[in-house]
């Protein structure tokens, strides 16, 4: 366990010393909260001793990536995370599977395997969380000022087409994330103009 600390505190202190200023979502915030959720993940799963560290592994490294390249943060993640790891002492196949891990959450979702569908929804599990309005909110500002989305409006029709095209991967998140997730689709879709439509 020992590498294991260690490792979080060099993750950690990487997000805070090299990511940009203008990332709001993906940091050390993030990280550490979705800690928290994989957690609970973990629980419910009844995932075994091996299992639960690799999925621990991958959501701290995760979002390192960013500290290289917005655009292929998965992939950029996973060559951070086999350094970070080998030079502690992780197998081979440890760093290899949380590289999986990382690079499955790569949009759209594709998982192949359990370890990989907890992964997807312990990153997206915020979409149906009562903070989803805090959270994505420091996803709008981060794209806004990074010149990916030029508007508020765009912003809601983005995020209405990106809920209702997403599905969560396990039956927890399916049952205990959906039913708020479509409350704030539904909230997001009364929140256009009237007679505004997704073409527009």
């Amino acid at each position: 366990m020992d590498k294991y600390i260690t490792l979080k505190e060099q993750v950690l202190e990487l997000l805070k010393t090299k990511l940009p200023e203008s990332l709001y979502y993906h940091g050390a915030d993030h990280t550490l909260k979705a800690m928290d959720v994989a957690e609970d993940y973990i629980k419910h799963h009844k995932l075994g001793v091996h299992e639960a560290q690799i999925l621990r592994l991958a959501v701290l490294l995760r979002d390192v990536g960013y500290t290289k390249s917005s655009l292929n943060s998965e992939e950029e993640g996973a060559k951070i995370a086999k350094e970070m790891m080998s030079d502690l002492g992780y197998t081979f196949l440890q760093t290899k599977v949380v590289g999986d891990l990382i690079r499955a959450t790569r949009m759209p979702h594709r998982p192949t395997n359990q370890l990989e569908r907890i992964m997807c929804d312990v990153y997206l599990d915020y979409l149906g969380r009562e903070d989803y309005k805090e959270v994505s909110e420091l996803l709008f500002k981060e794209l806004y000022e990074n010149s990916m989305i030029d508007s508020r409006e765009e912003w809601i029709k983005m995020q209405i087409d990106f809920l209702e095209n997403h599905k969560f991967h396990t039956f927890y998140a399916r049952n205990e994330r959906q039913p708020v997730k479509e409350k704030w689709l539904a909230e997001l879709r009364s929140s256009l103009p009237l007679g505004e439509s997704m073409a527009s």
